[in-house]
């Protein structure tokens, strides 16, 4: 966010003590001219104060550092709900299985998608790319999963949903504008 230092300067010492003080409503480059208008103009800081300002000013710059766009929590909400159905689908058909070691993928794949959906929440950009990879493997598995709508219609339309939930969070992971996304 740009902070004009010009409109600061024409606030009076009161004004600009509000910059310094702990709260919320102000961003760090904000609060270090402040701080540096009201040195110049003769207001002394104890080591203390300085300080305390100092340490102000970094957590902004922190806080500020880390944007997540709104499309990452929404495309995270989506993945969960994928996965949420994912779980309903493992328990209805835990029992179903032929042998208890074939659990373990599903399992593992429902880990996978949850943390996908911690990740996009949390604003990591390159989970879009993790999850192009999910929605290609399943796309190509819809086939197989559309040939069992006669055997089993309610797990086919459960997959099919999952699918839809994951592409939209897909499309809305790719719809984050560039200045957007973070680079880590």
């Amino acid at each position: 966010m740009y902070v004009d230092r010009k409109i600061l300067e024409e606030k009076n010492d009161k004004e600009l003590e509000l910059y310094i003080s702990p709260n919320d409503r102000y961003v760090s480059k904000s609060i270090e001219y402040a701080f540096n208008i009201l040195k110049n103009r003769g207001r002394r800081f104890s080591l203390q104060e300085e300080e305390q300002i100092r340490h102000l000013i970094n957590d902004k710059k922190r806080t500020e550092e880390i944007h997540i766009h709104e499309n990452h929590i929404k495309a995270g909400n989506l993945v969960y709900l994928s996965g949420a159905i994912g779980i309903g689908i493992f328990i209805w058909k835990f029992d179903q299985l032929p042998h208890p070691a074939y659990n373990v993928i599903p399992f593992l794949a429902l880990v996978v998608i949850f943390i996908m959906g911690y990740l996009m929440q949390k604003g990591v950009d390159w989970m879009r790319f993790i999850l192009l990879g999910f929605v290609v493997v399943g796309t190509l598995a819809m086939p197989i999963v559309v040939m069992n709508i006669l055997n089993d219609p309610i797990l086919t339309i459960a997959n099919a949903i999952q699918g839809v939930l994951q592409i939209w969070a897909l499309v809305l992971m790719y719809k984050i504008p560039e200045n957007c996304r973070n680079k880590d």
